[in-house]
């Protein structure tokens, strides 16, 4: 009988020793580690940003390492963001964090910041000073992407569940079960790369210009 007790004080211990070390779940709550992702996207940090991350091959928000001005006013435009946790509610093994994030609301801003280059660009086509109009074209460009991040106006609120699952440790956003997110974050509009911001000041140029030389033949055909 003592030698029962023994082995069963032995097997209890064990027991305890292999959860401890050896259990495999996250040793922080998903408020935290959703948190901590927030916090590297919004310093741009998307390395690490990309560690609290599984779907989508895992990389999701890998962004591109260049010096253009137009990409890092996009990534500032894209990080712009602030967040809200409201509950966690469990769901099996995961946890659903429902959250309010506030992002610009890009389709309206992009298309105030054409609308606003263009109206300006095209008054300096016009004026008949010899600019070159690309080159303003983007400096406009670069000064209206400044106007929406710092305007509150600009930006939207919009309740949304975040799926957390445990993996490696600690709580990991499961995008393929959080497209809302996704879509708020990297609108497929603006493009993974920010490629879109990068060509606006182009194509507001060309723009300009077409419109200015149509406005002369006008004129001149007068």
């Amino acid at each position: 009988m003592k030698r029962y007790f023994i082995w069963v004080l032995i097997l209890t211990l064990l027991a305890g020793t292999v959860s401890a070390c050896g259990g495999g779940g996250p040793k922080t709550s998903p408020e935290d580690d959703l948190k901590t992702f927030f916090e590297a996207f919004k310093a741009k940090d998307f390395e690490k940003a990309q560690g609290y991350i599984i779907g989508e091959e895992d990389k999701p928000f890998e962004m591109p390492e260049d010096d253009d001005p137009m990409t890092k006013k996009a990534m500032d435009l894209l990080t712009a963001i602030d967040y809200e946790i409201k509950d966690v509610k469990e769901d099996g093994e995961n946890r659903i964090v429902n959250i309010d994030l506030t992002h610009v609301d890009l389709d309206t801003a992009m298309e105030q910041i054409m609308s606003n280059v263009m109206a300006k660009a095209m008054e300096l086509a016009m004026s008949g000073e010899d600019v070159d109009i690309e080159a303003k074209a983007e400096e406009m460009v670069l000064e209206e992407f400044d106007k929406v991040i710092n305007d509150e106006s600009a930006k939207i609120t919009e309740a949304i569940p975040v799926t957390m699952v445990p993996s490696d440790g600690k709580w990991k956003i499961d995008m393929e079960k959080s497209k809302e997110l996704e879509k708020a974050l990297v609108p497929e509009d603006i493009g993974e790369e920010g490629e879109a911001a990068e060509v606006e000041g182009n194509e507001v140029a060309e723009n300009v210009n077409e419109e200015a030389n149509e406005t002369v033949n006008e004129e001149d055909s007068e």
